[in-house]
């Protein structure tokens, strides 16, 4: 029903179903990863998904639920609820990023490890012919290669 009464909604914060009297309409708190407003009820609390880039812990009310903009280093998608439901994009200490922001950021770095692993390539390829015209028969061993290669990629 999510109403106390016929003159009294459910208060903020609350989700009150039926049987609810004005003395337990505060025992039911909103869910983490959503808010409520007035006379919210078990079933229309689904309706009120917390935001994206915003947290709802236990209790967020319709008024509140800007009060908790995603901490510095995290993704908040729609419904996150307390911390332990927010992921971190990067690095700790790193700004907080958009979604779309952070897939266009994943692409840029995918494509300058790709742009490093040519440039690698084409060292060791350049090397091998250096040896191969100084009459020398040692080319990079495949163990040397694949070291020179992982330090890039070990370092991302």
């Amino acid at each position: 029903t999510g109403n106390v009464s016929e003159t009294n909604p459910c208060p903020e914060g609350n989700i009150c179903g039926e049987g609810t009297t004005l003395e337990t309409a505060s025992k039911t708190l909103c869910f983490d990863g959503f808010y409520c407003g007035p006379g919210t009820s078990p079933t229309s609390v689904y309706e009120s998904l917390c935001l994206k880039e915003f947290y709802c812990p236990e209790g967020t009310t319709y008024a509140n639920r800007y009060n908790f903009r995603c901490p510095t280093g995290f993704y908040c998608p729609p419904g996150t609820g307390w911390k332990p439901d927010m992921d971190v994009p990067l690095r700790p200490n790193s700004a907080y990023v958009k979604y779309n922001d952070f897939l266009v950021l994943q692409v840029a770095g995918q494509f300058c490890l790709r742009q490093l692993h040519a440039a690698e390539y084409k060292y060791i390829q350049a090397t091998n012919e250096a040896n191969r015209r100084s009459g020398l028969s040692d080319e990079m061993s495949v163990s040397e290669v694949e070291a020179r290669l992982s330090k890039w990629t070990s370092s991302l």
